[in-house]
């Protein structure tokens, strides 16, 4: 193992389209924004290295595609992953309703996967058609973890990378 880092990890994200997690993953590996929407094409990924738990933490992340005709594509790279963030968009209803099938197709491919759905677009606030109660209550029902970002303005972006790190570690201890 390369000898800057203790541990790696494979996170996945995973969205339906125009959600953010481009941004999300820019905001956290690399401190930008873009604010201009380029649809995902295939895949991305963005590494960083964090401490937790006494250990350097790579973070590999891949930025899947949400379109449908990528999906049986991205799939193959689901499997494996140790966390997965399931993101929707504060301001767009369909995101969200969608959420359910897209942790279905990651729980086909990585049925261990810690896993944290992430509302974003918190800035937004006035345009809000999911509350945060409503995000809570579906990451409960799936036994997820739970936070609302705002990658424009970088409002717990870091954390919730951070929250799944220490999802996956708690994990491995049992």
């Amino acid at each position: 193992m390369d000898s800057t880092y203790d541990k790696l990890y494979k996170l996945i994200m995973v969205s339906e389209n125009a959600v953010g997690k481009s941004n999300l993953l820019r905001r956290f590996t690399g401190d930008s924004f873009d604010p201009v929407h380029n649809e995902t094409i295939g895949i991305e990924f963005g590494c960083k290295i964090v401490e937790e738990d006494g250990k350097k933490i790579k973070l590999v992340i891949w930025d899947t595609a949400s379109q449908k005709s990528f999906r049986s594509i991205v799939r193959s790279y689901y499997r494996k992953s140790a966390g997965i963030i399931l993101t929707y968009d504060i301001t767009n209803q369909d995101s969200f309703d969608q959420l359910e099938n897209r942790l279905e197709d990651v729980r086909l491919e990585s049925p261990e996967a810690s896993i944290v759905v992430c509302g974003n677009k918190s800035d937004l606030e006035t345009e809000r058609v999911i509350t945060a109660e409503q995000g809570m209550k579906f990451a409960e029902n799936y036994g997820a973890s739970f936070i609302e970002t705002s990658a424009k303005n970088n409002i717990l972006v870091d954390e919730l990378f951070i929250l799944l790190t220490r999802l996956i570690i708690q994990k491995e201890k049992v």
